[in-house]
């Protein structure tokens, strides 16, 4: 189950449950999580992957893009009708939220988004050589120089 969209939304913003024949909710279902993971793509693409999946709140123009690309793939799958409106109709829609995810990922469209939270900790580098050359004095007052190794 994805974060963005249910079964609910699909039939509010993608096309009335009808439209979809004897395609079963498992099919749907699929199809919801198969346009959150594209749209994911273009999420990870604009915000980095450790700040995808979107945390709720999820923007309402998330849940109807998901929804309009859902629709256009399992219309697809029932069997598209070029010379019925409605499918052209669900059609061009699945196209503007695909055009729409492009525009997230190159910053043109800006969803109201929460980005997910990550432990991650970034450490500074450590850095290790024998004896630390030119951090600290020679003990022994020696000079060291520019490629001296200190090795005796």
């Amino acid at each position: 189950m994805n974060p963005y969209a249910q079964i609910a939304d699909l039939y509010n913003f993608g096309a009335p449950a009808v439209a979809y024949g004897l395609l079963t909710t498992a099919q749907q279902q699929a199809a919801l999580d198969a346009s959150a993971a594209h749209f994911d793509s273009k999420f990870r693409a604009r915000y980095g992957y450790q700040n995808v999946p979107l945390v709720p709140p999820i923007d309402l123009v998330v849940t109807m893009r998901v929804c309009e690309l859902s629709a256009w793939n399992l219309i697809t799958l029932r069997g598209f009708d070029g010379t019925n409106l409605n499918d052209v109709n669900i059609k061009d829609r699945g196209l503007m939220a695909m055009r729409w995810g492009d525009q997230v990922e190159r910053q043109e469209a800006h969803p109201n988004v929460a980005a997910a939270q990550t432990d991650v900790t970034i450490a500074a580098p450590f850095i290790v050589s024998n004896p630390l050359q030119g951090w600290i004095p020679d003990p022994s007052g020696a000079q060291s120089t520019p490629g001296d190794s200190g090795i005796d």
